[in-house]
């Protein structure tokens, strides 16, 4: 069996997904506060930016989710093997 590998994104070199197997999801989405790096350069205002940030992962993945559904009613109908790139959102139209 011969590998084939995925497309890489123009913009970000991060490898690309079928758009229409993707649902907006990316791994920065991921729960979770970091590492400790953040604690022990800026203290106490590390862990405040982490609570921060992790607080408006929601609002970002609604965001990225409504655009991913906007991007395949426009443009899965007229090329169905499209890839995006889940990093960035580029999108690579195939027929």
């Amino acid at each position: 069996m011969v590998h084939v590998p995925k497309p890489r994104c123009s913009n970000c070199q991060y490898p690309m997904l079928a758009l229409k197997k993707f649902e907006g999801d990316s791994s920065r989405d991921a729960p979770g506060f970091g590492d400790d790096t953040n604690y022990r350069v800026w203290g106490s205002w590390g862990i405040l930016y982490d609570i921060f940030k992790s607080l408006t992962k929601g609002a970002d993945l609604q965001r990225r989710r409504k655009q991913v559904a906007r991007l395949k009613v426009e443009i899965l109908p007229k090329f169905p093997n499209s890839m995006i790139c889940p990093q960035c959102l580029s999108v690579l139209h195939r027929a």
